[in-house]
C-alpha cells in the first residue's frame, strides 16, 4: 500500500555497438574506415555504419549509407563546418532469405538475397580528398552498384569529442542532460577496421583479405566472443566494445562458403552482426517501488496492483520456496519461457515485439528479454478479438482449481528449472505443467528424463509441449533465444543460421535433434486450428483396468470436453493438438 510519483519514461530501441571513447579515436587528419555492409531497408534515412559524430554539435567524423542509399563519409571540423562526401549510387538492398518470397517485386527490381558489399571511406587531409569505396562482394552483369569515387573537400580534420563511437547508430545529442541517437541500422555490417591514414588504393584492395590489419588503430572482429555482449579489437589497443539492445550475432558474413553450418566450426565466416533499427532487450527504466517477500510468503503466483484515477494493472511475479527447501509433495511448473517467447504479440508498440514478430526490415525476431515491459504477461489479458485466454490468464485456473480443492503445492518455473535442472524437481512427487511449455532447453528435458527415470510422475496439461529448441544468454539470464526452422513458425533462420549465438547449439524442434516430445510425455505436437473446439471420445483401452481411476463415473459412450472451455469457448481439443506416435517415441505400455 502507498502513493508513488509516477512518470513518463520512454522505450529507446534500436541496437548498436557503442566503444568508450579513446585518444587514438579522436581522429584529427587522415584517416581511413573500412567494413562490410548488408543494408535491409535502403531509402529509410540515413543510416549510421561506424560514426564518431555528435549531430546536435556537428563534429566528428561518420561513415554512412545516405538517405538515397549510397555510401557517405561526414566530417565536421571545430568551427562546426561539415563535409559530405557520397557516391551518389545506391547499393543493392539486403533482403533476408526468408522475406524474399513473400514480397512482389516487379520484374527487373528484384535484390539480391545476399546484397554484401565492401565499403571503405579514406581521408587524406594534406591533399584534401576523400576516396569511397562501395564495391559489391558478389559481382552481378549489368550490376552498376560498385563505384570508386573521389571527392574534394575543403576541411582539415575531424573536430575532436568525448563521445563514444558507435556503430549502427550515431549520437544526435549526448551531453549530461540528454543521451539520444539516430541513424540505426537495419541489416548486417561485419568487421568493421579504423586505420590514422589515409590508405592507398592498393591498401585498400588488401583488406579484402584476411588477416591482421597492421597498423590499425582498431580492428573489431565480430566473431570472436559471439555468446557475450563483448565487440573484440584485434589491433592490440584494447578498444573493445559491446553490444546494445541484442543485435543478432553468429550469424553468416561475406565470406561465408555454404560449407559449414554450425558457427564455431567456421567461426572466421560468421564476422557478421544483425542490426534493427526495433532490436530492444532491456529498457533501463529507473524503479517506481520495490517490494521485499517475507520469508513467511507461501509459494504462488502474486501481482502488485497499481491505480492511476480509474485505470488499474497488475505486475505478476512468483515466489518459489527456498532452494532445497520443497513446502508440498506437489509442484506446479509454469512455462515462463513459453510466457517470454509470446509476450507482446500484437502489443501494438513498435518497440515492443515478440517471438512471432518480424522487425521492421521483415526478418524474423530471435531474442526475448525479461527487462523489458511485457503487456500479455497479466493475470486478466485476453488473446486477440475472441476474449480466450492462454498462458498466465489460463494456468491461473490450474492454480485457482488447487486453491480451491485446498491442494498443497509450489509454484516453480522453467527459469528455475534451467538453471537447477533434476534437483529442482527431486522432491517433488508430482509435478503438473501448465497449458502450454512450448520452450525448453536441453538442460530441462534432461531433469525430466532424470526425475521420470527416477520415478517422478509428471502430468502434462497442455498442448503443443516440449517443442522448440530454447537457451538463455550466458551473460545474466534474461534473454531468451530460439532460432526456426523446420516446425510451424511465422518465418525461418536463414540457411548457416540455424544455430543459437547464446549456447551454440542448433535451434528448431527437438524432435529433429532426437528428442520428440513423444519420448518425455507420451504424445507431442501433431496439428493447430481455429473453429470451434472438439470433444473426445473414449476408446476401447479406456476400459482397462489400468485407467479405472480416470474414467470413474464417466459413460462408455459420454463425451469428453463437450462443454465451454477455456481457449476456443468450446471443447477439449480446439487450438493445438498432440498425438500418440510409436515411431517418435510414444513408450508401447501407454494407453490411448
Amino acid at each position: 500500500s502507498g502513493e508513488y510519483p509516477g512518470r513518463a519514461q520512454s522505450l529507446r530501441a534500436g541496437s548498436y555497438v557503442a566503444v568508450p571513447d579513446a585518444p587514438a579515436l579522436r581522429l584529427k587528419g587522415s584517416f581511413t574506415l573500412q567494413a562490410w555492409v548488408a543494408a535491409s531497408t535502403l531509402g529509410k534515412g540515413v543510416q549510421a555504419i561506424v560514426t564518431k559524430w555528435v549531430a546536435s554539435e556537428r563534429k566528428g567524423y561518420a561513415l554512412v549509407i545516405e538517405e538515397d542509399g549510397s555510401l557517405a563519409l561526414w566530417i565536421g571540423d571545430e568551427n562546426g563546418r561539415v563535409v559530405v562526401a557520397k557516391t551518389g549510387v545506391s547499393l543493392r538492398a539486403f533482403i533476408p532469405a526468408d522475406v524474399f518470397n513473400q514480397l512482389n517485386y516487379p520484374v527487373g527490381q528484384m535484390s539480391s538475397t545476399q546484397s554484401w558489399y565492401f565499403v571503405a571511406a579514406a581521408f587524406d587531409a594534406a591533399n584534401g580528398k576523400i576516396t569511397l569505396y562501395q564495391e559489391p562482394v558478389a559481382s552481378w552483369p549489368l550490376d552498376g552498384t560498385g563505384v570508386v569515387v573521389e571527392r574534394p573537400v575543403e576541411v582539415g580534420g575531424a573536430a575532436s569529442h568525448t563521445a563514444r563511437l558507435l556503430m549502427a547508430a550515431m549520437w544526435e545529442r549526448n551531453d549530461e542532460t540528454e543521451q539520444t541517437r539516430s541513424g540505426h541500422f537495419n541489416g548486417k555490417i561485419a568487421n568493421p577496421v579504423l586505420f590514422p591514414r589515409a590508405l592507398s588504393r592498393a591498401e585498400i584492395e588488401a583488406l579484402k583479405q584476411p588477416g591482421p590489419r597492421t597498423g590499425a588503430v582498431a580492428a573489431w572482429d565480430f566473431s570472436a566472443d559471439i555468446a557475450s555482449r563483448k565487440v573484440t579489437d584485434t589491433s592490440g589497443h584494447g578498444l573493445h566494445g559491446e553490444t546494445v539492445n541484442m543485435p543478432a550475432r553468429a550469424m553468416t558474413g561475406p565470406n561465408w562458403a555454404a560449407h559449414e553450418l554450425r558457427f564455431t566450426l567456421a567461426r572466421d565466416e560468421y564476422g557478421a552482426i544483425y542490426f534493427h533499427d526495433d532490436d530492444l532487450d532491456d529498457a533501463r527504466w529507473e524503479a517506481a517501488f520495490s517490494f521485499a517477500v517475507p520469508a513467511t510468503l507461501k509459494s504462488g503466483v502474486y501481482a502488485a496492483r497499481i491505480r492511476a484515477g480509474d485505470r488499474e494493472d497488475h505486475i505478476p511475479f512468483i515466489v518459489r520456496p527456498r532452494t532445497g527447501a520443497p513446502t508440498s509433495r506437489v509442484a506446479v511448473l509454469l512455462p515462463t519461457f513459453t510466457y517470454l517467447a509470446y509476450g507482446n504479440l500484437r502489443s501494438g508498440i513498435p518497440e515492443l515485439v515478440s517471438l512471432y514478430s518480424r522487425h521492421s526490415d521483415g526478418s524474423g525476431v530471435m531474442y526475448a528479454s525479461t527487462l523489458r515491459p511485457i503487456v500479455q504477461f497479466r493475470p486478466k489479458f485476453n488473446e486477440r478479438a475472441e476474449h480466450y485466454v492462454r498462458h498466465l490468464g489460463a494456468d491461473l485456473y490450474l492454480i485457482d482449481w488447487l486453491e480451491k480443492k485446498g491442494w498443497s503445492y509450489d509454484v516453480i518455473t522453467d527459469h528455475d528449472f534451467d538453471a537447477e535442472g533434476e534437483s529442482l524437481l527431486r522432491p517433488y512427487r508430482v509435478v503438473v505443467t501448465g497449458s502450454h511449455p512450448e520452450y525448453t532447453s536441453m538442460r530441462m528435458l534432461e531433469g525430466l528424463r532424470g526425475y521420470l527415470g527416477n520415478g517422478g510422475r509428471l502430468m502434462y496439461l497442455g498442448g503443443n509441449g516440449f517443442y522448440w529448441v530454447a537457451s538463455r544468454s550466458p551473460a545474466d539470464g534474461s534473454v531468451l533465444e530460439p532460432r526456426r526452422n523446420h516446425g510451424t513458425e511465422l518465418w525461418s533462420s536463414a540457411p548457416g543460421e540455424y544455430y543459437h549465438s547464446t549456447a551454440g547449439e542448433m535451434g528448431g524442434l527437438w524432435r529433429f535433434r532426437g528428442h520428440p516430445p513423444q519420448k518425455y510425455v507420451g504424445v507431442g505436437f501433431a496439428a493447430l486450428g481455429g473453429g470451434k473446439g472438439r470433444p473426445y471420445r473414449r476408446q476401447a483401452a479406456s476400459s482397462d483396468p489400468r485407467a479405472q481411476f480416470i474414467f470413474a463415473g464417466i459413460g462408455t459412450d459420454e463425451l469428453i470436453g463437450d462443454f465451454p472451455s477455456l481457449v476456443r469457448h468450446h471443447g477439449a481439443a480446439s487450438n493445438e493438438i498432440d498425438r500418440f506416435d510409436l515411431g517418435l517415441g510414444s513408450p508401447p505400455h501407454a494407453l490411448v
